[in-house]
């Protein structure tokens, strides 16, 4: 390994193109998978076991992302860069096999309480559960919550190596896991297996992805005894971790609310709440969560002698992110139903609940911008150490959360559930601009920002209206005849609705300095300031 000299504070473009295509691909491939779960399913009592399912399934998920998720980076990554300039190589192997065994303990003793008790937090987390789909969703937890070890391990694995700028194998080995996933659905359905049996495919997907992380873990790091010097780099990581894991914790919380709400609404309730989010999820794990991914280490060097850089830094991030998201948005929004209506044709799903799908995508869209801020926000706190500031910020989302779907859901049904998450994203938003500007003074920007937003609208206003006529045109040409309708109404619409919306975007691209669009990543590819 050859881990001391490849740690440079350097923003690359390159990396955060190369992350946001596997990512992209690992996308289509999990809307691959949900699609073909939801036709399978679809056959077998949908809203009755897709709703266990999903429910166990998040379950393991929302628990890992509490306890690591979004702590472990924010913990590890300062302080194994710390340990490998000044110990070397084997200060940081001696650092992540003590990690490497701390995290493993703990991960299975909190898997063997949750086992455990599987059918008491079924009832907590979804009360409306009843009979045998409370006992249905208690066995599936069981088999599933394993996906917190493995989760965790490769978890601890991908951090290590993006420390020292490997980004490639981290994002390839979540195509892997879907790819594993997409193989035991087709397995499903031709054999008719229980719903257990797809349980296990989640271990096997993990399981296979945490192989691929240990493979490129192993090419750079290894295995070392820890020495009693270890323990110091060790209570380093967990002192850091604490305040995150609250942080993390309860920001997760507003899962597990909108899991109890949605649990008193009509069967099928949890899984259209599910569908549109995974849809509105796909641009944050394209653009915002690779852009963070790639940058954050580098926040963190900043952090140590450039801090006051970090506003910029975190300017110049918000304005890609808001860029690309603003359009994003908008095409989402506008091609929300076909968005269902074309990947899931045919199914009684959009017969019954094509429109509300519809509606719930379009609601949750709006949240994007605010997210996107959010996650820029945290990751700036963190590099800073003030871990404690998100879980303030998010405890306070939590209690506005419980208040709004209590207000809302009781009158507008499973909107108010999304109406409220929009809510508590855009309040959080305004707190985290307003405590960190305390620290980095972020303020100053504002004014180039709604300079930057109104050059944003009348590019999209000059681009986006020719390109949207042109879309209605063809689209309008194609209903004619009903030969075509393959190309207007079904999955055929996304073979010319694809390369039109490319073309939008290279015309956005090439055009961006004739509207004055500046943005500081896209013209240097060298050391940060």
């Amino acid at each position: 390994m050859k881990a001391k000299g490849r740690v440079r504070s350097r923003f690359s473009l390159y990396h955060i193109v190369i992350v946001s295509c596997l990512t992209l691909f690992s996308r289509v491939l999990g809307f691959l998978r949900d699609v073909l779960f939801v036709k399978l399913l679809g056959a077998r009592s949908a809203s009755f076991i897709s709703d266990a399912f999903l429910t166990a399934f998040r379950i393991p998920q929302v628990v890992y992302e509490i306890l690591l998720g979004g702590a472990l980076g924010a913990a590890l990554i300062p302080v194994l860069t710390t340990v490998l300039y000044r110990d070397g190589e084997r200060g940081a192997h001696r650092l992540m096999t003590a990690l490497f065994i701390i995290i493993s303990c703990i991960t299975l003793i909190i898997s063997g309480f949750i086992i455990y008790g599987a059918p008491s937090i079924i009832w907590f987390i979804a009360p409306g559960f009843v009979g045998e789909q409370q006992l249905l969703a208690a066995r599936l937890l069981r088999i599933m919550i394993f996906f917190i070890v493995i989760s965790a391990v490769s978890l601890l694995f991908s951090e290590a190596v993006r420390c020292i700028q490997s980004f490639v194998v981290p994002a390839l080995s979540q195509i892997i896991y879907n790819i594993t996933f997409i193989g035991g659905l087709c397995w499903f359905a031709a054999s008719q297996a229980s719903i257990e049996f797809l349980a296990w495919c989640v271990i096997a997907g993990g399981f296979v992805q945490c192989m691929v992380q240990l493979i490129q873990y192993l090419q750079l790091f290894a295995f070392e005894l820890p020495s009693r010097s270890t323990l110091t780099d060790v209570w380093q990581v967990m002192r850091r971790i604490v305040p995150s894991i609250l942080s993390a914790g309860i920001a997760e919380m507003s899962f597990f609310i909108e899991l109890q709400f949605a649990s008193y609404l009509p069967a099928g309730s949890i899984s259209l709440l599910s569908y549109a989010s995974s849809f509105m999820r796909l641009p944050l794990g394209i653009f915002v969560y690779a852009l963070t991914t790639v940058i954050f280490p580098d926040m963190v060097r900043l952090s140590a002698y450039a801090p006051r850089r970090l506003a910029f830094i975190l300017y110049e991030g918000v304005k890609i992110l808001l860029w690309v998201l603003i359009p994003v948005m908008m095409l989402m929004g506008v091609y929300s139903y076909d968005i269902f209506a074309t990947l899931y044709y045919g199914h009684p799903l959009i017969s019954v609940h094509g429109v509300t799908l519809q509606w719930l995508l379009i609601i949750k869209l709006l949240s994007l911008p605010f997210l996107a801020v959010s996650k820029m926000c945290v990751d700036a706190l963190y590099a800073i150490h003030k871990t404690r500031v998100p879980s303030i910020i998010f405890f306070g989302g939590t209690c506005v959360n419980i208040v709004a779907n209590y207000m809302l859901m009781s009158r507008y049904g499973i909107y108010g559930i999304a109406v409220s998450a929009g809510i508590v994203a855009a309040i959080r938003t305004l707190f985290f601009i307003v405590l960190i500007d305390k620290y980095i003074h972020v303020r100053r920007y504002g004014s180039r920002l709604r300079d930057f937003l109104s050059k944003i609208a009348v590019q999209l206003l000059c681009i986006g209206t020719p390109i949207g006529i042109l879309l209605w045109i063809i689209r309008f040409i194609l209903r004619i005849n009903l030969h075509y309708i393959f190309f207007a109404e079904q999955l055929g619409l996304w073979f010319w609705v694809g390369p039109l919306c490319f073309l939008a975007a290279g015309i956005m691209w090439s055009t961006r300095h004739y509207f004055g669009i500046k943005m500081y990543f896209f013209r240097h590819r060298s050391r940060l300031p």
